[in-house]
């Protein structure tokens, strides 16, 4: 089921080669206008007993305008702020469209810091988790009570592609994302997550 509540696919596949405990995975073809919000199943066992179940798999990249940090900073500019209460209003507005859709799932915001390059990859992946830090106690700061964790991915995930140690504004900022489980990282870092009390 989409968001909207409309059913996005409905179909029935046979498993009954696979073992026990092994991966069973099911497909279908996604639409754009309505993202995933949950799936419903029935499962049926050979010996013909059933069961239910339900996986919510809501996620949403938060739109934003970048926060942008000096190079080498992770304070937040008096000048940057206007930006993250604007961003306080859109995470606001889809975890009550979540809620109004009568999601059940803990939702929870996931920041992700990033660097340029200029700097080694060590210390990049350390400034880009204390950027991801920055915003979510300014989030918590600011109001915001759901759930908020945070990570760095360094200059892994480049938003502009550059050579070593180029200082590129676009790079140095963050990405928002509402959840209900840890969202999929593609690189090499491994993800930390770290809560604000």
């Amino acid at each position: 089921f989409g968001e909207s509540g409309s059913m996005l696919h409905e179909g029935e596949e046979e498993f009954s080669n696979k073992k026990p405990g092994a991966q069973i995975v099911l497909t279908w073809r996604p639409r754009a206008s309505d993202p995933v919000a949950f799936v419903d199943y029935i499962v049926q066992a050979t010996d013909g007993a059933t069961f239910t179940g339900k996986v919510d798999v809501w996620q949403v990249r938060v739109p934003h305008e970048e926060v942008n940090f000096e190079t080498d900073s992770a304070e937040i500019r008096p000048s940057e702020r206007p930006k993250l209460e604007d961003s306080i209003q859109v995470i606001q507005r889809e975890v009550a469209k979540y809620k109004k859709n009568k999601g059940t799932g803990v939702i929870k915001l996931f920041i992700t810091g990033r660097t340029d390059t200029v700097g080694t990859p060590a210390y990049n992946l350390t400034l880009s988790r204390r950027r991801a830090q920055s915003i979510a106690r300014w989030f918590r700061q600011s109001g915001l009570r759901i759930p908020i964790l945070y990570d760095g991915v360094g200059e892994s995930m480049l938003r502009v592609k550059t050579d070593d140690e180029v200082d590129e504004l676009r790079n140095r900022g963050a990405d928002y994302d509402l959840s209900l489980t840890e969202p999929r990282r593609s690189g090499k870092t491994r993800a930390a997550w770290k809560k604000v009390p």
